[in-house]
């Protein structure tokens, strides 16, 4: 089934993005958006839209512990919470 279109002309300023991210996560974003009836596009804006973020502009659920081990390695760096 393809995914409800948004209106031509509906979106304000629209950027295109190329990011890599892993199969695992590409299908499961894919389901989520079948189950929804949009696109994957629109389906990340709406994630960013509706994330909850703590006083200092993070999202709530990550944490120095989380940063440490979800980045830990990627690139050949170590990332270390500000």
């Amino acid at each position: 089934m393809t995914a409800t279109r948004r209106p031509r002309g509906s979106k304000e300023k629209p950027k295109v993005y190329g990011f890599t991210i892993e199969t695992k996560a590409s299908e499961e974003l894919s389901v989520i958006a079948d189950r929804m009836d949009v696109s994957r596009s629109y389906l990340i804006q709406l994630l960013i839209e509706h994330v909850e973020l703590d006083s200092a502009g993070l999202p709530t659920w990550w944490t120095p512990e989380t940063q440490t081990t979800e980045l830990d390695g990627i690139g050949g760096t170590t990332h270390s919470a500000a």
